[in-house]
């Protein structure tokens, strides 16, 4: 597990580097599509947090996996990250900001949830990030980065805003940011108009 986290780190992280230094559209050259608005999100199954307190939030109750469309809120945002990556470490912080802006809203708390999707990375390691970072929102991992090759496997951070439909069986892309989010009073109004708006889109074909 620590030489396929070593070796997840090192592909984000040099996908991090090209994105910082301008090379996003040598990714996208190389025929890197990422999920984008109007996408529907992979119904990939993750694995049930142990904790009470994780599996309470996200409204989820028995079973060893569960999607994204299992979680009990309207809008979702899922952070895809690498415990590693020196940007998701800066994001931490910030996301630790945004959820405290969501649960102090009555209303928000009830109908937007985080998550945090860690590529490469077991329980040891997500544990000593949480720990470390004082991270509130579960984080799953995906060891062996199913999910983040269904998003296009870009590099980290990427958040994804995922809208269930109103039946709850599907889920579409409402936005995806690449790279580190700064504006978190920005972000938690995107979050809160979509709580309000109406669906997205149709999924693409």
């Amino acid at each position: 597990m620590v030489k396929r986290s070593v070796f997840m780190s090192v592909l984000l992280g040099l996908g991090a580097i090209l994105f910082l230094s301008g090379g996003l559209n040598d990714l996208q050259a190389q025929g890197k599509k990422f999920i984008q608005k109007g996408d529907a999100f992979p119904e990939i199954a993750l694995k049930t947090p142990s904790q009470a307190k994780d599996r309470t939030y996200l409204g989820i109750s028995g079973g060893d996996q569960f999607k994204v469309t299992d979680l009990k809120a309207e809008v979702i945002l899922v952070e895809i990250f690498d415990v590693y990556c020196l940007p998701c470490q800066k994001q931490a912080p910030l996301y630790k900001q945004l959820f405290g802006l969501i649960q102090s809203n009555p209303t928000a708390r009830d109908q937007i949830k985080m998550v945090g999707i860690a590529v490469g990375n077991d329980a040891s390691e997500i544990k000593k990030f949480q720990d470390h970072f004082q991270v509130p929102y579960p984080i799953i991992s995906d060891p062996k980065g199913i999910l983040h090759e269904a998003v296009g496997g870009p590099p980290a951070p990427f958040s994804v805003i995922v809208r269930k439909d109103p039946g709850g069986k599907s889920a579409l892309v409402a936005n995806a940011h690449l790279g580190l989010n700064n504006d978190m009073p920005g972000l938690f109004k995107q979050l809160q108009s979509l709580v309000r708006s109406a669906p997205v889109a149709q999924p693409k074909k």
